[in-house]
């Protein structure tokens, strides 16, 4: 019969650093992954699939077998071969059996570890080991025979071995020597993600006299290449209070990739409120001596939150008559621009689009309102598509097949109000 359960804990796992984002992905047999609840008994587990000793074919279905192998409520025993009402799986193969799940791991962030972690591991016979995506693993400690659970932990998964962004294969490799064998897991696989790095450094010119330029380089520009990834820079000047007096945001003529030297701002433009374009022109931004700046980055991806860092750049003139710039770092705000801070669900409940994520071709079922307005925004606020809808409360074919792939905003106004989703384009 099933003669081997091993249990494991779920560890609790301390990252340093600053891990914000994690992936989990639950791998536990006999679970539906839609609706979370155990699948029927005799049933398919759809997840997994088997490989029989000596073969290096993958049987699409394995079964689940009858409720005396029951260990707990958050998995069932499966096995590739037939259940009946003795609750035996008849037939095994002597060998080692390759149980295996596919996995996707989400791109868009910076993966800083990843862990197998098990509530509960069985194997009739035994465990001998884990592969991940061909590379084999042993357990530590290694496989117990009858009766001898391992002890609490949790199992790493070196990321040189994971795909990030594409398709990964989880194969539990159970030895068999009888007739029977089956495979019950309890578990996830668990990628932790660092959060994205908003920091740049400042340089000045003060060589006119009138005023100077400054020159802002992102430190970590790798991550301009991840999947969704977007960045804004805004200008504030500050009153001696520490209030604005203006803010300029991420006019279209800053999205110069890495380096931003502040082009089309002029300190004798007479600037109030918030501006969010300037005039196109490649000479650097002109500041002015003897007032206060905030210099603020943020940056985010599809599946990296919003993060950001500011300066504070001041002028001191000096003895000689010269100036002396003196650049202060800030703690982020925490703060993203409006139009990241949209709910994932829609603001209205008529608005719904789908597939999301989708490859291309999306279907909008439109509220009822009239003379809309449809816009599509990229990640840095640019309007990358605009049409006006003729058929409000009808449906609606949005086609972005050729665009980059990343998170877009779709808006759709109303002349009031302003009907807003989050959209990712696979």
């Amino acid at each position: 019969m099933f003669k081997n359960t091993i249990l494991l804990t779920l560890m609790c796992l301390l990252l340093t650093g600053s891990a914000a984002a994690q992936q989990v992905i639950d791998i536990s047999t006999g679970v539906n992954n839609t609706t979370g609840l155990l699948i029927p008994l005799g049933s398919s587990d759809d997840s997994w699939t088997v490989i029989y000793p000596n073969s290096t074919v993958a049987i699409p279905r394995t079964c689940t077998l009858s409720a005396w192998a029951e260990s707990g409520g958050c998995s069932r025993w499966i096995s590739p071969h037939t259940d009946n009402t003795t609750a035996s799986a008849v037939g095994a193969l002597t060998g080692n059996y390759r149980y295996r799940i596919t996995f996707t791991i989400n791109a868009g962030c910076i993966p800083s570890s990843a862990f197998l972690n098990l509530n509960r591991l069985g194997g009739d016979d035994n465990i001998n080991g884990y592969a991940v995506n061909g590379a084999s693993f042993t357990l530590s400690p290694p496989a117990a025979t009858d009766f001898n659970p391992l002890t609490t932990h949790s199992l790493s998964i070196p990321l040189g071995n994971l795909v990030i962004g594409g398709s990964n294969t989880l194969d539990i490799i159970v030895n068999n020597a009888g007739l029977y064998t089956g495979l019950n897991i309890c578990g996830n696989v668990t990628i932790n993600f660092n959060q994205l790095n908003p920091h740049f450094s400042a340089t000045a010119n003060t060589s006119n006299p009138s005023y100077f330029t400054l020159s802002a380089t992102a430190t970590a520009i790798s991550e301009m290449s991840l999947p969704g990834f977007g960045y804004y820079w805004s200008v504030e000047e500050l009153n001696s209070s520490g209030s604005p007096i203006f803010e300029i945001v991420n006019p279209s003529v800053w999205w110069t990739g890495a380096t931003n030297t502040f082009p089309g701002f002029n300190y004798l433009t007479g600037y109030s409120g918030t501006v969010t374009s300037l005039p196109g022109t490649p000479s650097p931004g002109r500041f002015a001596y003897n007032r206060t700046y905030r210099i603020r980055r943020g940056v985010w991806s599809t599946n990296c939150s919003w993060q950001d860092f500011s300066i504070i750049v001041t002028t001191v003139k000096s003895a000689s008559g010269g100036h002396t710039l003196q650049i202060t770092e800030e703690n982020s705000s925490g703060n993203a621009p409006e139009f990241l801070r949209l709910p994932q669900q829609s603001l209205n409940p008529d608005l719904n689009i789908y597939p999301n994520p989708g490859s291309g071709i999306f279907t909008i079922d439109l509220p009822a309102i009239e003379n809309a307005q449809l816009e599509v925004l990229d990640m840095s606020g640019k309007k990358v598509y605009a049409t006006k809808l003729q058929n409000p409360g009808g449906r609606y074919t949005l086609d972005l097949s050729g665009y980059a792939k990343g998170m877009y905003l779709v808006h759709i106004r109303d002349g009031h109000t302003v009907h807003s989703e989050k959209i990712v384009l696979q």
